[in-house]
């Protein structure tokens, strides 16, 4: 399931366009999350200590979205401990840029069932509050699993510190709360077994003795697993469960193998940009155990693959134009972004200035052309589009970012062809 490095002001970036340094710096800012290190899973396992900060720096934006200037005492202390919580489960790697494709499975298997929208409200509060505390679980086990790792490689870690006892309730909470949901979806064997399945393989892969995550091969599986794979079953299933239809075992076949494989693919990537603080801190990651190149291409040419045909698969059964014209945009924008933005797109490995290809499409394009689909067929749809773009903007304000640098570009390329073409009169000398 990469995250934004930090961005300037619209001031800064019309000053440093004027020099190709800072016309790089500018377009790697609009990028940030692809040219920058940050991780693509779902359920992030938080592996950058520093990129962490800057991720959650890169959220300012969307904090002034959500100033507390004039709100009452009460609920701007609320607001600065939501806001502490949120910092110390590196809700800044995982908010906008990564539950996303969640709640994409969701939409889609709702789209598929036909399912009412008046049944759709209460799915996707419970699909919201049963995702948080699993993710901030597994920052938590996580920084506490990588505790003397990141000491050895000189990583920042947010549990390092603190007392037994603090540690232990930081872990305890997001149980408790994961607990209620097991027991509220008791009666739903599916939709249990694949909730409890993604705490399971985050567990596995972080937590001694087994911490698969130094286990080369299984560690990518159990992290693509936790960190994609059961979630999007979690949500494919609780559409299922709350309009007592089931989509078929095609349909939950092609969720899982792609979000498997986009999630081996994240992890890959994120193996591939940690690679020298894993060398530091004697980390037996599958990329510490073979290599960057055997890594990049197992994500090219074995798994991407795999994730291109299983998404077939879904867009065959959705049989919607909508959601195939959405495809075509993101298609088209990414050739406007290699053409006029010189950057590189890359399935795996990174290097330069680069985009991971499909990114952008499974974190804004896809869930929104779904939820459009979805409008043609019931207007009552609409107020998801609203709460999807309100809940998850900072997808929409890296895309501004781009197309603010794509203007001008488009525009003196469209000038300079219409010149060509003579089509301008010519000046009366």
């Amino acid at each position: 399931m990469s995250l934004s490095a930090g961005r300037g002001e619209p001031s800064d970036r019309r000053r440093l366009a004027k020099t190709g340094e800072g016309e790089r710096d500018d377009i790697m800012a609009a990028l940030g999350q692809f040219g920058g290190r940050g991780t693509p899973q779902l359920f992030a396992s938080a592996p950058y200590g520093v990129t962490a900060d800057k991720d959650e720096a890169a959220a300012t934006r969307r904090g002034a979205l959500m100033s507390t200037q004039g709100v009452s005492g009460a609920l701007r202390k609320l607001w600065t401990t939501l806001q502490s919580l949120g910092h110390l489960a590196r809700a800044g790697q995982w908010w906008d840029y990564k539950l996303v494709p969640i709640f994409a499975a969701f939409y889609a298997t709702a789209l598929v069932l036909q399912a009412p929208v008046s049944s759709l409200g209460w799915a996707v509060a419970q699909l919201l509050l049963s995702i948080i505390p699993g993710a901030a679980y597994v920052s938590f086990v996580n920084d506490l699993a990588d505790e003397a790792d990141d000491r050895a490689a000189g990583k920042p870690n947010r549990m390092a510190g603190r007392s037994p006892a603090g540690k232990a309730l930081l872990i305890c909470l997001p149980v408790a709360a994961g607990l209620g949901f097991a027991w509220l979806w008791r009666d739903s064997p599916l939709l249990l077994g694949c909730y409890l399945g993604a705490w399971a393989a985050f567990t596995l892969y972080s937590l001694p003795p087994v911490r698969l995550k130094t286990r080369g091969g299984p560690g990518l599986l159990a992290d693509a697993a936790g960190a994609h794979m059961f979630p999007a079953l979690v949500a494919a299933a609780l559409a299922a469960h709350v309009t007592g239809r089931h989509p078929g075992g095609v349909w939950l076949f092609a969720i899982a193998v792609w979000a498997m494989a986009y999630g081996i693919r994240g992890i890959l990537w994120h193996q591939i940009g940690d690679a020298d603080n894993d060398d530091r801190s004697k980390v037996a990651t599958f990329v510490q155990r073979h290599s960057t190149q055997l890594a990049g291409r197992l994500g090219a040419w074995v798994i991407f693959p795999v994730e291109l045909a299983a998404f077939g698969v879904l867009l065959w059964r959705l049989d919607s134009g909508l959601v195939v014209a959405g495809l075509i945009t993101y298609a088209l924008f990414c050739w406007a972004r290699i053409k006029w933005l010189k950057v590189r797109p890359a399935a795996v490995m990174p290097g330069g200035t680069y985009f991971l290809i499909g990114h952008l499409y499974y974190d804004l394009l896809f869930p929104i052309s779904l939820l459009l689909a979805y409008a043609a067929v019931s207007m009552d749809a609409l107020w998801l589009v609203v709460l999807q773009l309100a809940l998850f903007p900072g997808r929409i304000l890296a895309l501004v970012d781009e197309l603010r640098l794509l203007a001008p570009r488009i525009r003196r390329a469209v000038a300079a062809r219409v010149r060509q073409a003579g089509l301008f009169p010519k000046r009366q000398g």
